[in-house]
């Protein structure tokens, strides 16, 4: 088997926010220097060893868990989201 990376990950939830018409990145920089978020902007999420994907909620950086993504191996999430990928539409992922 090969191994999932990190950037395997990152590389198919930016998927999901070009076709889903969000920003591929969580946070952006307005004029003047201060961090904001990006609504409904989906990234990965580490934490305790486990990988998650958030979904950005409100403008001061609020999150979700998307679905039943929380606390999974690379492995495991890569395979969760190859199952949303192959839902075919956007629409139908339910994410």
């Amino acid at each position: 088997m090969q191994r999932v990376t990190i950037k395997d990950l990152e590389s198919i939830i930016k998927g999901f926010n070009l076709q889903l018409g969000y920003n591929p990145e969580p946070w952006t920089a307005d004029q003047e220097g201060r961090m904001r978020a990006n609504l409904g902007s989906f990234y990965l999420y580490q934490a305790y060893n486990a990988f998650y994907v958030h979904q950005m909620m409100t403008p001061g950086g609020g999150v979700r868990d998307v679905g039943n993504l929380y606390g999974s191996t690379k492995r495991e999430l890569y395979h969760k989201l190859q199952a949303f990928r192959s839902a075919g539409k956007p629409e139908n992922w339910r994410l």
